[in-house]
């Protein structure tokens, strides 16, 4: 299995962290293709904030918000169950393929991989999780 850090080519976006986020049991808010599906964002919710946050940020912040894209994708898939009343919460992991890295992307109702050359952290930012609304 390969990192987050190995994997986005701007890794100075999580430099708040001492320790590489963890992208398991976390909500997926959003997932869009672009560029003629040659471009997947996918966003999630983690609830595991830097150490040192950015001064900008809200200080009542309990969760983060995290769009990774990736781009010159090769191949894609998603299966998804209807999700019923909970929020999607998935596991991703990254791996090295043939062709360049796959991101896989698994839970309970969903399951998307993507097969792609490039990935970056377009989007970083806290943010205030409605009350009583926790992750796994």
């Amino acid at each position: 299995m390969t990192s987050l850090l190995d994997i986005v080519t701007n890794p100075q976006a999580l430099a708040g962290y001492d320790e590489i986020p963890s992208l398991n049991d976390v909500e997926l808010l959003e997932c869009k293709f672009s560029q003629g599906l040659r471009t997947l964002d996918v966003t999630l919710s983690l609830q595991q904030l830097p150490p040192r946050r950015p001064e900008r940020w809200s200080k009542e912040a309990n969760a983060i918000s995290m769009t990774l894209q990736f781009s010159d994708v090769l191949t894609c898939s998603l299966n998804q169950s209807h999700p019923g009343p909970n929020d999607i919460i998935v596991s991703c992991s990254f791996h090295k393929s043939t062709e360049g890295f796959l991101f896989d992307c698994s839970g309970t109702n969903l399951n998307l991989r993507a097969e792609y050359n490039y990935a970056r952290i377009t989007h970083f930012d806290s943010y205030l999780r409605e009350s009583g609304k926790e992750i796994a």
